[in-house]
């Protein structure tokens, strides 16, 4: 069977409401050595649902709506499947879909880099200075227990210092905002940083309406 057919029975069987995963599999387990992959069903999905594409009056226009309703979270990018190994008493498929990660790196950082912003060296450099000599400082009032090298390490940039730890077992009355005593540190449920997001977006101290606004 050619892969044009397995792909127009699929999607003639569902009324275009297909899984891109499952299409791939399906190919698979019927054309083994192929290597379909996302373009393949790219370049079908054009030729099915735009005007000018091959494909366009070979199905109808619920179907050609449903594809292209299709949205990026809903599809399973299948980039190259590898055969594994075929089944002794069956002629079936196990598949695994390797690991892309390495080759778009460059390009996924490249991306965060141009939609983040980034603090200007200086004023990092800044923050590291005055960090150094109020570690210094914080040392003559610091809790008993608190270990100063969590917070204050070495070129740390740290505006707010703090750590992520599970606290489930030190979770007692009135236990947020306050100090724990076994190690000086301040429990918070993780509304600090809604207060400064209120504040800066809104000029209003936090609280769940303002947050909601």
């Amino acid at each position: 069977m050619k892969i044009k057919d397995i792909v127009f029975n699929y999607i003639t069987s569902l009324d275009g409401n297909i899984n891109t995963q499952e299409l791939a599999n399906e190919i698979l387990s019927k054309v083994p050595n192929s290597k379909w992959g996302f373009t393949h069903w790219n370049w079908y999905r054009y030729h099915i649902t735009s005007s000018k594409g091959k494909y366009f009056n070979f199905f109808s226009d619920e179907i050609k709506k449903n594809l292209k309703s299709i949205t990026p979270n809903r599809i399973s990018i299948i980039s190259s499947v590898e055969k594994i190994k075929p089944k002794a008493s069956s002629i079936e498929y196990d598949f695994k879909f390797e690991d892309k990660t390495e080759e778009v790196e460059k390009e996924i950082a490249i991306i965060l880099a141009k939609t983040s912003y980034h603090i200007h060296p200086d004023i990092v450099k800044k923050i590291v200075d005055d960090n150094s000599k109020f570690k210094i400082e914080f040392e003559k009032i610091v809790h008993r227990n608190l270990n100063l090298e969590d917070y204050f390490f070495e070129g740390s940039d740290c505006v707010f210092p703090g750590i992520r730890r599970n606290i489930n077992k030190e979770k007692g009355d009135k236990w947020k905002n306050n100090i724990n005593d076994s190690d000086g540190s301040i429990l918070n449920d993780n509304t600090f940083p809604r207060h400064l997001w209120s504040f800066l977006c809104c000029n209003k101290i936090y609280s769940s309406s303002s947050w909601k606004d």
